[in-house]
């Protein structure tokens, strides 16, 4: 099994490459200042306003230098459920 070493830790902090997460690995490599936003898997149990928010954090994420994989995809689905709701909030003609 191969391992993510780095020359700031010691052989006793290495992590097994399987067990790495994304949120591990940029932590790891310092590439954010926090963590990564996680999309739940049905944004239907989220506020409007908290997919607006979660929208523009991962809008500023893309901005980045060094933007996290699937960023973004996640984007896109955000974008694509701020559109389907305001669609389903129009008057709808009789």
């Amino acid at each position: 099994m191969s391992t993510i070493i780095s020359s700031d830790i010691t052989p006793e902090q290495t992590v097994p490459a399987a067990e790495l997460t994304k949120e591990n690995l940029y932590g790891f490599l310092g590439l954010c200042d926090e963590k990564p936003p996680v999309l739940p898997q049905d944004l239907t149990g989220l506020s409007t306003h908290e997919v607006q928010k979660l929208c523009n954090r991962v809008f500023r994420e893309m901005d980045a230098d060094f933007p996290r994989i699937g960023a973004h995809d996640d984007y896109e689905t955000l974008v694509h459920e701020l559109d389907h709701r305001a669609k389903q909030s129009e008057p709808r003609p009789e």
